[in-house]
């Protein structure tokens, strides 16, 4: 392993060069960005449009301009540095004395630097403008904070304390450096290493207890830990009971994780507590992974402190400690574990080219793509271009082409290798191949089609960090020219700069803060290393100042971290044991453990699949402990196109299922047709008065049609039968309503159903009331008991008997109200208004705003002016009677 200084002849010519490099880059980008911005100019709004056509809940914001911009910058700004450099470094220019612009260049360079991160920093939060103007985008904070700074910063030492943060940071962290600069003997003896690496270690234990402590736990309290915890534990309690991803639809946000840890839940139950274990125990081996890597690159210990830290509170623990707590293990582990893993393996493999590692990483890296697609194809095609770099150490052009070639094979050969091993798995297990297509349909919908991306703002922070990642490849590019600076620790430069610009396409397409600081990791890794050649340069005792000033600074950058974690202990104890979070919870927690004690008892008696239709907080949580498989995949969570909310519809009307619905906590739109279905054709078998349980409805003999849809008076008519194509009416009906109604004076409903035991609290037979206007009937929360509604605080309740047909007429005439039930008068007399014009569509089967679905047939239904005469009330009455 090569631990010595970089052989650099001439560091001030070098970095006068890049400087001079890195401005003529992004002068170069912005004309490129300013002609691209003038000429292109996508129809976005027919791009929404496609996109709506596929995607659910209308988040459609293809950013085709923007995205083109990204992927400009990521393929013409190193193409643009290897220009410049092959310029600067030509004969021509040699006999330029570039030591002389050293001092300006560098000083420039700073204040550059340091105007992007001000500027950047002191920006409007983006999103608190838009919280503003009614945008729903965005979380507590961005309704509390409107720069960036205050954002990230509001509670950090630097805003509350900075005085304490000076005298920590000038007495704890610079003074050791200043004096090993200038006694490094005392730092230097094997006693002092072996501390340092004690104490380091020391400190990272403390993390990690503190970070599984937080992270490991028996429940999800908080509403936000519900919600991101369901994305993640859905598809692994539906592969421990047996189904397989990427079959029958079955394709999960972010990918095939679950796959590869069912395997430890063999050796132990699957709940709550032993899965967050094991991804408490991926975070922690994700750090330790990085810690080593750090050890490996860095010998300066107080710099692998810091950067460490950094690395794990600015990503990671930051969101966690200033929001309410939210264990979202979709970033941390299950993205960032393979590009850690990279890191972590391209440190030992860079100072030591063995074969046994080069191949082992190729097919874990391969793996990762299963694992992750997103995070995952970044890694291993930084580890493809690592490699391809790394051959340009050798001066023969046909060998690098060589050694190229063959790292690109082996790369395709891994890939193909490991998937269809995986296919082969898949089908030897479950008999069907998987269509592994469907792997990249979340990134298909969120960047093709634009699902509720997020315009990057041109002022913003990200720019400080995009800065970092072209300082790290302009240094990696210029060591082509300069053999001598092609190191190891070069090119593991080039690898983080890489998967740094690779993980950075998450934050381009959904740019929120939040986005951002989870795909900064890189940056404290390359800040720390830098920090170090820096010092390295001051150890020299030339040009002191000049490096020392982005020394200390990226020192002040790193440091300030380790004083905010030991600033938030108490809030870190209080996640361990999350006591308020609990009593702040009691009444919804209690909730959900009886509803799964509810759907246990009863799951044990069905079949092998079941669906559970409620909240896509809770759906996870209510499968795990019944180890039932789900009659239909995705989760209602992971559901983003039309096409599988057809499907689910259509499963539901087709198939027979045990379905357990949650309806009091189930209010998403785009599956309201499924829950129409539902309730068209099946029927309550038990309930615990928030849990359902829903089986499909036996055919029944259904009555003659008895209404008069041709009487000249008639508004609307129609009737349904048991065939799909009514049911579909039904469920239109149900969702869209008819056309608007306007009866007059003298005007009467009349319909024939079937009341039965409802699945929704206020289940509704129509509805088109709005405003005090319209009319409503639907079940009052009792059994037997149905209430009519009209006006403002107008109505009647009725009495049905359950489990029978029934032929309501509901007569107005001016201020005159009789209703019928099976040709007999329930109720007669006058009413304080007559029933107004909504104007509304009249919603059949269902509440018109409130997606109250009514459970049970609907025969006929009709609304005319005039009403029928009492011997034909009382003559189609008897003939429902008899049913």
């Amino acid at each position: 392993m090569e631990n010595q200084k970089i052989k650099q002849p001439n560091f001030q010519e070098s970095i006068t060069k890049g400087i001079l490099a890195i401005f003529s880059t992004l002068i170069s980008y912005s004309l490129v960005a300013l002609l691209v911005t003038y000429f292109y100019n996508p129809d976005v709004e027919s791009l929404r449009a496609i996109s709506n056509e596929v995607l659910i809940l209308g988040g459609s914001n293809p950013e085709p301009k923007e995205s083109l911009l990204f992927r400009l910058g990521v393929l013409l700004i190193p193409l643009f540095l290897l220009l410049y450099f092959y310029i600067l470094n030509t004969p021509r220019l040699s006999k330029i004395k570039w030591n002389k612009f050293f001092l300006l260049s560098s000083i420039l360079f700073l204040l550059f630097t340091f105007a992007v991160f001000f500027i950047g920093f002191k920006a409007n939060n983006p999103n608190y403008v838009e919280v503003v103007q009614g945008n729903n985008y965005a979380n507590s904070r961005d309704t509390q904070f409107a720069s960036n700074f205050d954002f990230y910063f509001n509670e950090s030492i630097i805003n509350q304390n900075i005085g304490t943060y000076i005298t920590v940071f000038l007495f704890v962290f610079l003074l050791p450096l200043i004096i090993y600069r200038f006694y490094p003997k005392i730092f230097e003896n094997r006693g002092m290493r072996v501390v340092g690496y004690v104490l380091v270690s020391a400190f990272a234990v403390f993390y990690f207890y503190q970070v599984y402590s937080i992270f490991h736990f028996e429940f999800p309290y908080t509403w936000e830990n519900k919600y991101d915890f369901n994305v993640i534990y859905y598809p692994m309690t539906q592969v421990y009971a047996g189904s397989p991803m990427l079959v029958d639809g079955f394709a999960a946000n972010y990918g095939l994780y679950a796959h590869f840890l069912a395997p430890i839940f063999k050796f132990t139950e699957l709940n709550i507590s032993s899965f967050t274990a094991v991804m408490a125990l991926l975070i922690v081996l994700l750090y330790s992974m990085i810690l080593v890597s750090m050890f490996r690159l860095i010998k300066n210990k107080l710099i692998i402190l810091l950067g460490f830290t950094t690395a794990l509170y600015i990503p990671f623990l930051l969101f966690r400690l200033i929001t309410p707590f939210d264990a979202q293990f979709a970033a941390f582990p299950i993205r960032m574990f393979f590009p850690a893993l990279t890191v972590f393996l391209a440190s030992f493999y860079v100072y030591n080219k063995n074969k046994v590692l080069y191949f082992t990483t190729f097919i874990l890296l391969s793996i990762g793509v299963l694992w992750n697609p997103e995070f995952g194809i970044v890694s291993i095609v930084a580890w493809l271009l690592t490699l391809c770099y790394m051959e340009f150490k050798s001066d023969d052009k046909k060998k690098i082409i060589r050694g190229c070639i063959k790292h690109f094979l082996v790369f395709a050969g891994s890939l193909v290798v490991v998937f269809l091993v995986y296919s082969l798995l898949i089908y030897w297990v479950y008999g069907a191949f998987p269509h592994v297509i469907d792997l990249l349909n979340s990134m298909i919908y969120f960047s093709s089609l634009g699902f509720y991306l997020l315009p990057m703002k041109l002022v913003h922070p990200w720019n400080f960090v995009v800065l970092i990642y072209i300082v790290g490849l302009a240094y990696a590019i210029y060591a082509l020219f300069k053999k001598e600076q092609l190191t190891e620790k070069t090119s593991f430069i080039f690898l983080l700069s890489i998967l740094g610009v690779g993980m950075f396409f998450y934050f381009q397409g959904r740019s929120h803060n939040w986005t951002l600081i989870s795909v900064t990791i890189n940056i404290f890794l390359l800040l720390s290393i830098f920090a170090e050649m820096l010092f390295a340069e001051i150890r020299k005792k030339k040009n002191t100042i000049i490096y020392s000033i982005p020394f200390t600074l990226i020192i002040f950058i790193l440091g300030f971290s380790i004083c905010d974690l030991f600033g938030y202990q108490d809030k870190m104890e209080e996640l361990h044991a999350q006591k308020k979070d609990q009593k702040n919870n009691l009444t919804e927690d209690k909730r959900v453990k009886t509803n799964i004690k509810f759907i246990s008892s009863l799951a044990e008696n069905t079949t092998d699949e079941i669906f559970i239709h409620t909240s896509n907080k809770y759906q996870s949580l209510y499968f795990a402990p019944v180890k039932k498989k789900s009659a239909f995949n995705p989760s209602i969570i992971d559901i983003f196109t039309k096409e599988n909310c057809e499907r689910l519809k259509n499963k539901v009307m087709k198939d027979s299922l045990d379905i357990f619905i949650e309806t009091a906590s189930f209010y998403y739109p785009y599956v309201q047709p499924t829950n129409a279905a539902m309730t068209a054709t099946y029927s309550v078998d038990t309930t615990n008065g928030s849990i359902v349980l829903l089986k499909k409805r036996p055919s029944q003999t259904l009555p003659e049609l008895i209404l008069d849809k041709n009487a000249s008076e008639a508004l609307f008519y129609d009737h349904f039968e048991e065939d799909t194509n009514s049911i579909n009416k039904r469920i239109d009906y149900a969702i869209n309503g008819c056309d608007s109604i306007a009866w007059g004076d003298d005007f009467s409903i009349e319909l024939v159903f079937y009341a039965e035991k409802q699945a929704y609290v206020g289940g509704t037979l129509f509805s088109n009331f709005a405003d005090s206007a319209g009319l409503q009937l639907f079940n009052n929360n009792t059994p037997s008991q149905y209430f009519i509604q009209w006006g403002k605080n107008l109505g009647t309740v009725i009495n049905l008997s359950q489990n029978r047909w029934h032929y309501l007429v509901l007569q107005f005439s001016n201020n005159n109200l009789n209703i019928y039930d099976n040709g007999m008068l329930i109720v007669s007399g006058t009413i304080p208004e007559h029933p107004d014009n909504s104007f509304k569509s009249m919603h059949i089967a269902n509440h018109h705003t409130n997606n109250l679905h009514f459970t049970g047939l609907i025969r006929e239904f009709l609304i005319k002016n005039g009403s029928s005469s009492v011997e034909d009330i009382q003559k189609n009455g008897r003939l429902i009677s008899a049913m």
